[in-house]
């Protein structure tokens, strides 16, 4: 299967007016201080997004923040909901999930913070609270991690629970519509240290459940099962300790019986007991939970400092999109957050992946990630999550195309020997060529705002940024982008000033 990978996307969200804009990088605002999204969904080419904020400025109560924008990034409608016995409220990468209800509006789960107990809020379609309930627990430690599946007549709910042993257990509860529990199952052994980490449907019967559980001083083992709406297990497929597969992290439903496809996080060394070294893996199973292959894909990165994939969606076209936080190489030896996103086929095969900050200076105290992604009618795909300026936490949307392109000018395909627009003098010097870590780009001729591009070689933009003031001599970040050759670009509002290949070697 043909296809190409345009990796390390640094997008900005200034734009020049000349350049056809599909995509959007947007900073959303909203009243609250300190907000943050974890977590979103589309509904309708409407984004609903679920997150943090404080109710004031003095911080003395955290609430859940709900949001609805339009596909372009207008509000819609807010609603920040504090606690009535004035605990704080939160949700985070793992826990507190969102799902539009299948009696009209939209369900969300989220925790209190001293309680230790998990709450299942149900709004209508304009975000308005119409019941909140709390699932208490006086036997266990903390009942709070909570996600969400909608069922016809109410909701799956599961996750983690800690037991009093200390451990955590993999459990599934349904519940009815108004969140009143119908049955409550755990899963795994009791003293094994285990979590649900997710439950999609098959059918409108059964679901498949991915968990992963550690067993003793003998390593973690990813476990898949098929359960009925009762809570019995029909199918079940457990590894052994630290798997081919990984653990476990989400699991997607292949249309037409096709199977499962699970995407985990693999362990390939210990470094120390907080730091393990993984890498994604993605594996397929048959319908009847026979593993058939499994392929380990991106980037290495250390378990702990939450650089993963935290939501998988189907596209338009059949692939999957996958959206997380992930790094890059920056200036000065440093690797700066980013939202990631990666499209990639049911095979395993990376259609494309893309590196995303927010409008802000490319430094290490500026973090970012993606929480949720979503398709648009029209196929766009769209990211939401944090990114956070110094201190200063902001809600986050990326659109761009279903071949991953932030706008269509610097997406076509840039045929035969690249020659330059204009037959002027050249204004743009860049070196060293090849280039490793870093290449500097010189343009001295005072100009308007100018955009700097490095595309590959279908003309897709891998690093981007827009300087409104001239001279330009700026050192452009390259140690991120795998060996090969790509084209730099100088665009402006009149057209190309200058472009020409540029070698990239960082090794295989």
């Amino acid at each position: 299967m043909k296809h190409f990978t345009c990796t390390s996307i640094v997008s900005f969200a200034l734009l020049l007016p000349c350049i056809a804009q599909p995509g959007m990088n947007l900073i959303l605002d909203t009243e609250y201080p300190r907000k943050r999204m974890y977590d979103m969904i589309v509904d309708n080419d409407t984004i609903v997004g679920l997150g943090m904020a404080y109710g004031d400025s003095t911080f003395s109560q955290q609430g859940i923040l709900l949001v609805k924008f339009d596909s372009s990034g207008q509000l819609l409608a807010s609603n920040l909901i504090l606690d009535e016995l004035g605990d704080h409220l939160a949700v985070s990468y793992f826990w507190g999930k969102t799902c539009k209800s299948s009696n009209k509006g939209y369900a969300f789960t989220a925790a209190t913070f001293y309680r230790n107990s998990a709450v299942l809020i149900k709004t209508d379609a304009d975000l308005e609270v119409e019941f909140i309930k709390e699932y208490e627990d006086t036997v266990n430690l903390s009942n709070y991690r909570y996600e969400i599946m909608p069922i016809e007549d109410g909701y799956l709910l599961y996750g983690a629970i800690q037991r009093p042993n200390f451990q955590d257990n993999a459990f599934v509860r349904r519940v009815d519509s108004l969140g009143e529990t119908i049955w409550f199952n755990y899963y795994g052994a009791y003293e094994d240290d285990g979590a649900m980490l997710d439950v999609q449907p098959i059918d409108g019967q059964t679901v498949v459940a991915a968990s992963v559980d550690q067993t003793g001083n003998n390593g973690s083992r990813s476990t898949l099962r098929i359960i009925d709406l009762d809570g019995n297990v029909l199918k079940s497929w457990a590894s052994g300790p630290d798997p081919e597969v990984g653990y476990f992290r989400k699991v997607m439903v292949l249309p037409d019986g096709g199977g499962f496809l699970t995407y985990g996080v693999y362990l390939i060394s210990v470094i120390d007991p907080s730091n393990k070294l993984v890498q994604p893996a993605i594996a397929r199973f048959s319908a009847d939970l026979d593993l058939l292959w499994v392929k380990h894909i991106g980037k290495t990165y250390y378990l702990s400092g939450a650089l993963e994939y935290f939501d998988i969606e189907q596209t338009s076209d059949g692939f999957f999109i996958a959206a997380g936080r992930s790094f890059i190489n920056g200036p000065n030896d440093t690797h700066p957050s980013t939202g990631s996103l990666m499209k990639f086929t049911e095979y395993a095969d990376s259609l494309w992946a893309r590196y995303d900050t927010g409008p802000y200076p490319l430094n290490y105290i500026n973090q970012h990630f993606f929480g949720g992604v979503g398709v648009l009618s029209s196929g766009n795909i769209i990211a939401g999550g944090t990114a956070t300026l110094g201190m200063d936490n902001n809600l986050w949307l990326v659109k761009v195309t279903n071949d991953g392109c932030m706008d269509t000018i610097m997406c076509e395909p840039i045929t035969g020997i690249v020659e330059r627009a204009q037959k002027e003098k050249e204004v743009m010097k860049f070196y060293p060529n090849p280039a490793s870590q870093s290449v500097t780009v010189e343009l001295p001729s005072a100009l308007e705002a100018v955009e700097i591009s490095i595309n590959d070689l279908q003309g897709r933009a891998v690093s981007r940024q827009i300087f409104d003031e001239m001279p330009i001599r700026v050192e452009l970040p390259t140690g991120h982008l795998p060996t090969g050759i790509y084209i730099l670009k100088a665009h402006g509002p009149n057209g190309t000033l200058g472009q020409g290949k540029l070698a990239i070697l960082n090794g295989p």
